[in-house]
């Protein structure tokens, strides 16, 4: 409650509370595991750095392998991408990455699919980009678990708070990754040449 109250001067500054509270004073934490975490430059996510960005301040895993320095063109679309795998041809990105041929768990058709990371079963690429109401809440959100008879969210399909993250700008919840979503980043103001010139529109 404390930490809540207080923590309005940025990340950087709510860790160093944090580590005066957890880890000097209440003696939880020790203070090797404390350390381990920071919080990303770009993203805010509280997490084991990856690498440090040109003044040296942490990046997340996901923040580093988005850096423009370690973008490499598609050998599909041609496109200067986040490599998604590596093949012997060369670099693929995520939209062009093969999937392969599974029963999908949510509708029992088989064909292009991955393993979900909510549920740890198969699912179609149909079904993760399917919207819907959810059968727990009422909602409407994307389909991440349940059938097509009884579809669930994604809090309904993993109540566990702990699993589940929000959006740092615009604070939407339900989400595995806590970097900045697609809207955010179109609503984001561009920059060119150093100066603001307006967001999307």
């Amino acid at each position: 409650m404390r930490l809540g109250a207080i923590g309005f001067d940025g990340p950087i500054a709510t860790v160093g509370y944090m580590q005066r509270d957890l880890v000097e004073r209440r003696a939880w934490i020790d203070r090797q595991d404390f350390t381990r975490a920071h919080p990303c430059a770009r993203c805010g996510d509280v997490r084991e750095p990856a690498a440090r960005d040109e003044d040296g301040r942490p990046l997340c895993p996901t923040c580093y392998v988005s850096e423009p320095a370690n973008l490499q063109d598609c050998m599909g679309c041609g496109r200067r991408r986040r490599v998604g795998i590596r093949t012997p041809e060369g670099p693929l990105c995520e939209s062009c990455r093969p999937w392969k041929t599974v029963t999908c768990e949510i509708c029992g058709r088989k064909g292009p699919g991955l393993i979900s990371k909510t549920t740890g079963k198969p699912w179609c690429r149909s079904c993760k980009q399917r919207w819907i109401t959810s059968a727990g809440c009422g909602e409407t959100a994307q389909l991440r678990g349940g059938t097509l008879a009884e579809p669930l969210c994604s809090t309904c399909t993993r109540p566990d708070a702990d699993f589940w993250r929000s959006r740092p700008v615009c604070g939407q919840p339900g989400r595995i990754h806590a970097g900045r979503c697609a809207r955010c980043t179109i609503r984001a103001p561009n920059t060119v040449a150093g100066g603001p010139v307006g967001g999307s529109r």
